[in-house]
């Protein structure tokens, strides 16, 4: 058995919230079909000769980039509330088993190899 003290833990936690940061940054990619850039024909106001003749649809619609973007949005909050629900229970078995892992390695000392 190891011990564990309190700086030991997997730090999942952390990551769990950055990936909500990252699902929250990337559902925000979303909001440009709610702007004026999708709704006001913006785009092809800022269309200037040296561009070419590009020419945009007058609202925008949701093509398979965005279903990919809505797909993977759900992925990192899925990702984040697993990582911080497994830190949680991973810190409640060490309080519940006195800061002792039980199946841990029973190595007091570091390996060393002799050559």
């Amino acid at each position: 058995m190891r011990n564990l003290n309190k700086s030991s833990t997997s730090g999942w936690d952390v990551y769990g919230g950055l990936y909500l940061l990252v699902a929250i940054c990337q559902g925000l990619t979303l909001l440009i079909f709610n702007s004026n850039a999708c709704n006001n024909d913006v785009l092809n106001g800022l269309n200037t000769k040296g561009i070419g003749s590009l020419l945009f649809e007058d609202r925008c619609r949701m093509a398979t980039g965005s279903k990919i973007v809505i797909s993977a949005t759900s992925f990192w909050v899925a990702a984040g509330l697993i990582s911080i629900v497994t830190h949680f229970v991973e810190k409640k078995e060490i309080v519940d088993n006195g800061g002792v892992i039980e199946g841990g390695s029973d190595l007091t000392e570091p390996l060393t190899a002799a050559v």
